[in-house]
């Protein structure tokens, strides 16, 4: 007679989120309800000639994400190029001194990025796709009623 083999359950420890991913988690449902609620009330009343375009919005939302990222990647790389005994995010060092080098970490990020181009193919799919979600996001803001979105 054989026996099957039985899988172990994962422990409560290993199953429970830490205080950090519920922090994210609570952060993006409060960031994606704001985007709602604010794409609606800023529609709403509005007459057609003067609501904004939502090419124009979205463009600007992604590229303000970017020059986000491109500030905190230039943050990782001078972290890692001056460790620090803190546990601060920020470098041991003067804001100026931060501002200055900010310029050569990111050079030195962006050579990293052309050095290796596959990387960078593998992540556009799902970028576009994410741009072509948030159109669809305010189209449907437009469109649909509150009950039905």
């Amino acid at each position: 007679m054989s026996t099957l083999p039985t899988t172990a359950k994962p422990s409560a420890r290993e199953t429970a989120f830490t205080p950090f991913q519920l922090m994210l988690l609570s952060l993006m449902v409060v960031q994606n309800c704001a985007v709602v609620l604010l794409g609606r009330y800023s529609q709403a009343g509005v007459a057609a000639e003067d609501k904004f375009s939502v090419k124009t919005l979205v463009a600007l939302t992604e590229a303000m994400k970017l020059f986000a990222c491109v500030i905190l990647i230039g943050i990782d790389n001078i972290r890692e190029l001056n460790p620090s005994r803190s546990d601060s995010y920020l470098p041991d060092m003067p804001l100026y001194r931060l501002i200055t080098l900010m310029p050569s970490a990111v050079g030195t990020e962006i050579s990293k990025i052309l050095a290796n181009p596959k990387n960078s193919m593998a992540v556009s799919p799902p970028a576009a796709l994410y741009l072509f979600q948030n159109n669809i996001l305010y189209l449907a803001l437009e469109n649909l009623s509150a009950p039905v979105f």
